[in-house]
């Protein structure tokens, strides 16, 4: 993957950034990922560049083009746009919902339908925890309900006629390896930090050294989660999905970019589905949803036609 470093020089470096081809790259780096324009966005991008001149800015913006930032140049950019951070079981209370109101009304409804599938997508997932956490939920709930069994060396194995699937997609694709990985260190700020008791027989201990213990995500989860490089302003990675988790995502758009991003979770979700959103995100444009606990983050039933 390429890096901005390698463009630029000691001339370069001493060059003012304030060009007419760096505020052309700026709004094409705003256009193509959605993020919003302001001081602090080109603050980064100056550092990004390292200082570089018109000529540096030029070539990035031949280079970039209007290719989807999943491609080297773009990831460069991304990488250093965003600020990956997360951990298991983000937001109790608002997961406490999904638990025992939401998960299990749907297992009932769907077994009575003969839509025995649950489909989930946590968009602008990080490196991989929230999904993780959408899939560990699910498969308990299935064994609570009597539709999934636990056994010991085995994980959990869901009955005949059910499939479980949860989508994590993140413009970063360098987050989206590591969430395919599937493994944690737990250290400092761990992200096991919030993990209830009973939820972590889903990791598995594979070595640390001092303070430092890593775990790898059991496979029975990892086989039910499944990852991808995705910008929100775009067409939607599906759709029929139960449930759309995008939290904490949209405080980095500006208006046109977020009203695209909730077009776009609105339409991949099934008419009996839910939306979850973090604390700050907004939802008035929402019209077909409605709010189900105001006590907890934005939880958002979709109305039916």
């Amino acid at each position: 993957m390429h890096g901005f470093s390698d463009l630029g020089t000691a001339q370069a470096m001493a060059a003012p950034m304030e060009t007419d081809e760096f505020d052309r790259l700026a709004i094409l780096v705003h256009e193509v990922t959605g993020f919003r324009d302001g001081p602090a966005f080109r603050n980064k991008l100056k550092a990004i560049l390292g200082g570089a001149d018109e000529d540096t800015a030029a070539t990035w913006l031949r280079r970039l083009g209007r290719r989807f930032p999943g491609t080297g140049e773009w990831q460069s950019v991304v990488e250093r746009l965003t600020v990956p951070e997360t951990f298991f079981f983000r937001d109790a209370p608002q997961l406490e919902v999904l638990r025992y109101r939401i998960l299990p009304e749907m297992i009932l409804r769907k077994k009575r339908a003969g839509r025995m599938s649950i489909r989930m997508w946590s968009a602008g997932c990080s490196t991989g925890e929230e999904p993780y956490t959408l899939a560990m939920l699910v498969l308990d709930a299935l064994c609570k309900a009597g539709e999934a069994r636990e056994e010991p060396g085995s994980g959990i194995q869901v009955n005949p006629g059910w499939v479980v699937m949860v989508q994590g997609s993140d413009i970063n694709g360098r987050v989206v390896e590591q969430a395919r990985d599937g493994v944690y260190s737990d250290f400092g700020l761990s992200p096991f930090r919030d993990t209830p008791a009973d939820f972590r027989r889903f990791f598995q201990r594979i070595g640390g050294a001092g303070d430092i213990t890593r775990y790898r995500v059991r496979d029975d989860v990892r086989s039910a989660t499944f990852f991808g490089i995705h910008n929100l302003t775009e067409t939607p990675v599906g759709d029929d999905f139960d449930l759309v988790s995008c939290r904490n995502v949209l405080i980095y758009f500006d208006d046109s970019s977020k009203a695209a991003a909730l077009g776009n979770l609105r339409r991949a979700i099934h008419p009996e589905g839910y939306l979850m959103l973090g604390p700050t995100d907004p939802f008035d444009r929402l019209s077909d949803f409605a709010l189900l606990d105001p006590r907890v983050s934005p939880i958002l039933s979709k109305r039916r036609a």
